[in-house]
């Protein structure tokens, strides 16, 4: 046989010894692999004449080959010796009774090869890269989880790595990617030679399937095909559809890290006026009977009438270095202070219409107090309300009321157009107070908001002239109380509360014998101090801003009078929410002054606070990352369905996308036959096997009258 097939080179490239003892051996061993097939007796000397038919056929279709010179234009074709293996393994296959498919374009049969045996451990042996390339895409998308899960909601400072966190995950998705590319295009492949095992094919399904292992634009066309005919492949679809989706996995992973602006706990901490209580350590003793009260409250007063705070948030000392700031609360509430509150209510239904000694109109409240058309308004130091509280008989601390003409709303006083004017009346009074708060700074913003259902009046106590509340519970750093009480002073309860009785009791010089109990000092707010300096807020009050000083006239240049009074009265328009709001500023202004100088120890003197640094936090949005998780979960799916149809396949080798197995077993059109020069062996191995082989071939391309080729270097 090796004189023949020397006798058939042109170019006189002659065939190696190891050549004819390749073809040689693997008959040796297709014969000895037949004969293991077919246990019958019978089958095997048939196989055995067959085999010796097929060598004597062998060599005169070796004899043909080289008288023929129509041969010599086949594109690929076999030794000798693989037609005289093909033909033994044909016929013994025949007698066995396979399942013969027709495909659906051309109808040609292909015999079924004999069911290999091998088992689970066996066909996995075949897939340990792409099993290795799961695990490291597992790998990857669990240390996406870890990496998100550690930095999630932590500062972008704690990241310490010299790249950003997104980069990181750009990274980890990389290789997530790329380690699902290869049992993906390894299975399509796969899938394409299990596709052609089953029944003759179109031979442009191999450039389809061999297309779609490479990218997305072969899986468009390996979809579209399937679709093509009645015929389809699914699982080889539903490779195609994982590699298009996989495209999304980059925008949906970095979709998962965001950014937002976070606050974090600063070293400083914060802190608000507030007090239990107030002592005017500022006033100035002109006699031992005699004060005066001190600059800031005058201030404060000052400040009520001309130039009142618009709120309670405006007129508070806060500290908070970073600009915002929080305050511990219970339910909302996170501090208490004794403030001032008002009480404001129209007496216009106690005026009475009368004349004057003059015999002008003039209209009278029962106080005495009356205004006319000379005296437009006429006010007085003196609250007429009447504000108990339960068994305490009083809580105001200052007052006034007033009765003005009032225009109508279709003329103007000073144009002289009013005809006759209504009167107006009313009252304000002021009581210390406890208001219960819920505060914060927010971007050097300080707010602070009133829970009123907390409010609480503090009681006059005539014998000694304070006010003074003692509370059932109290807030201390922003956590509610309760208050306990001791009927003796002790280190804890230092404070000495007298009840209602005190009302009715006769100050001798002593306190003995009235009911007392001693409370804690946080649990009781109180005004106090020697009685001259609370009536010398009241008579600097009254000399001040009424009597004499509180009128407003008419005259020749229009009505006269004070400031603040004009602008209460607003041109004759006056009503009861322009009394409210002034009353409103002068009891904030109070309120402000009663906090920012505290009589307390110095831990009752403020609500401390936490301040807050404003930082760059890692937000992770998880939805995103369930896209990630769904792409390996279909193609562990895809994965394990490949390798189940393969092992349950009678084809047993892993070519998968090798192309050596195209050159190696290409013999198209003359099986068995090998032309000149081309590099086809009758080779049915693993990959390894054939890499291993290819390794001592050399090959080149090269034209000639059948056009260029693939051939055998010499």
């Amino acid at each position: 046989m090796s004189s023949l097939n020397q006798a058939s080179e042109p170019s006189g490239v002659l065939r190696s010894e190891g050549e004819s003892s390749f073809s040689h051996s693997r008959f040796s061993f297709e014969q000895e692999q037949a004969q293991s097939l077919f246990a019958d007796g019978n089958i095997v000397d048939q196989v055995s004449r067959l085999s010796a038919e097929s060598s004597t056929n062998g060599g005169m279709s070796s004899r043909n080959t080289q008288e023929s010179p129509a041969l010599h234009n086949t594109a690929f074709s076999e030794e000798g010796s693989n037609t005289t293996d093909q033909h033994v393994i044909k016929q013994a296959s025949s007698h066995n009774t396979k399942l013969q498919t027709t495909d659906e374009d051309d109808g040609h049969e292909v015999p079924s090869a004999p069911r290999p045996r091998r088992g689970p451990a066996a066909t996995l042996s075949l897939w340990w890269w792409e099993i290795g390339a799961l695990a490291l895409g597992l790998a990857s998308f669990v240390s996406i989880i870890v990496v998100l899960l550690v930095y999630d909601n932590k500062t972008l400072a704690t990241w310490g790595v010299p790249i950003s966190i997104n980069a990181v995950v750009s990274i980890l998705t990389a290789l997530f990617k790329e380690s699902l590319a290869l049992p993906i295009a390894e299975g399509i492949s796969q899938l394409k030679w299990l596709h052609f095992s089953k029944s003759a094919r179109s031979l442009v399904d191999m450039e389809t399937f061999d297309r779609a292992s490479r990218g997305p634009w072969g899986s468009i066309l390996l979809i579209g095909r399937q679709f093509a005919h009645k015929q389809r492949s699914y699982l080889s679809m539903l490779g195609a559809l994982i590699i298009l989706i996989t495209l999304a996995v980059d925008p949906f992973s970095q979709a998962s890290v965001g950014y937002y602006s976070c606050r974090r706990s600063a070293p400083s901490l914060a802190s608000i006026s507030r007090t239990n209580s107030w002592y005017d350590r500022a006033q100035v003793h002109i006699d031992p009977l005699t004060a005066m009260i001190g600059a800031p409250m005058q201030l404060a007063l000052y400040l009520g009438f001309f130039q009142p705070p618009a709120n309670s948030s405006v007129s508070i000392d806060v500290s908070c270095v970073t600009g915002n700031c929080t305050f511990p609360s219970d339910h909302g509430a996170s501090f208490s202070t004794l403030s001032m509150c008002y009480t404001c209510e129209d007496l216009t239904r106690y005026a009475v219409k009368n004349s004057s000694e003059m015999g002008t109109l003039q209209y009278t409240l029962p106080s005495g107090l009356a205004a006319t058309g000379y005296n437009v308004f006429n006010t007085s130091a003196v609250s007429v309300l009447n504000l108990p509280d339960g068994v305490w008989r009083d809580t105001t601390f200052l007052g006034w009321h007033g009765i003005t003409l009032k225009s109508d709303k279709e003329c103007d006083w000073f144009d002289a157009t009013c005809g006759s004017s209504v009167p107006f009346a009313f009252t304000c009074s002021f009581q210390p107070c406890v208001k219960t708060y819920t505060a914060n700074v927010t971007k050097t913003i300080y707010n602070e908001t009133e829970l009123l259902e907390h409010r609480r009046s503090l009681h006059y106590n005539p014998m000694q002239g304070n006010y003074e509340l003692a509370l059932n519970r109290t807030l201390v750093n922003g956590t509610w109380k309760d208050c306990t009480t001791s009927d003796r002073n002790t280190s804890t309860h230092s404070y000495q509360y007298f009840g209602p009785a005190i009302q009715d009791v006769v100050y001798q010089g002593s306190t003995e014998g009235i009911p007392s109990s001693w409370y804690e000092p946080e649990c009781v707010y109180n005004m106090y101090g020697p009685s001259v300096a609370l009536n010398s807020t009241q008579q600097f009050w009254s000399s001040t801003f009424f009597g004499d000083d509180g009128n407003l006239i008419t005259g020749s240049g229009g009505v006269l009078g004070p400031a603040w009074l004009l602008d209460l009265w607003n041109r004759g328009h006056i009503n009861m929410t322009g009394i409210n709001s002034h009353a409103a500023g002068i009891a904030e202004s109070l309120g402000a002054y009663l906090r920012k100088n505290s009589a307390d120890e110095d831990s009752l003197q403020t609500a401390q606070g936490q301040a807050w640094d404003t930082h760059i936090c890692i937000g992770v949005q998880w939805g995103y990352l369930t896209y990630l998780a769904a792409v390996l979960v279909l193609e562990l799916v895809f994965f394990a369905l490949v390798v189940v149809a393969y092992h349950g396949n009678a084809w047993s080798s892993d070519w998968k996308s090798s192309v050596l197995a195209v050159v190696f077993r290409g013999g198209i059109g003359e099986p068995g036959c090998k032309a000149e020069g081309d590099i086809v062996q009758s080779y049915d191995r693993r990959q390894d096997e054939m890499w291993n082989a290819a390794r001592e071939v050399k090959v080149k391309l090269t034209g000639g009258d059948r056009g260029w080729r693939l051939a055998e270097a010499t």
